[in-house]
């Protein structure tokens, strides 16, 4: 319908789903509008959140050069639930990484021990 091309402006609109070649879709459709006294689903408000994924890698060669009482301390400085000292290892182990809030300052404290 050339009327509904001109109000759209471009926009794809919504994709429903997607056919492949030579396949075909009949669908009945019936739109309505509602406000969100009625119900919650007409309401126009949504939240969208979100948050830096660190991808935290340990210099392994700097780590070899650590003592163990050095290592414990690292991991006492830093947030805790990130970082673990494993003692069977006896190396320093990434636990959590999206716990990590403030890379800066775990960066900070890894120099002190370079």
């Amino acid at each position: 319908d050339a009327e509904l091309a001109d109000s759209v402006d471009g926009d794809d609109g919504v994709v429903i789903c997607k056919l492949a070649q030579n396949q075909t879709l009949t669908l009945r459709c019936i739109a309505t509008l509602g406000t969100g006294k009625e119900h919650a689903k007409w309401c126009p408000v949504g939240v969208a959140t979100f948050h830096y994924e660190y991808i935290i890698e340990l210099n392994d060669e700097r780590m070899e050069n650590l003592q163990d009482d050095e290592m414990r301390e690292f991991v006492t400085r830093c947030q805790p639930g990130v970082f673990e000292f494993d003692e069977e290892h006896g190396k320093i182990v990434v636990i959590d990484a999206t716990g990590c809030r403030n890379v800066e300052e775990v960066e900070r404290i890894g120099k002190d021990y370079a």
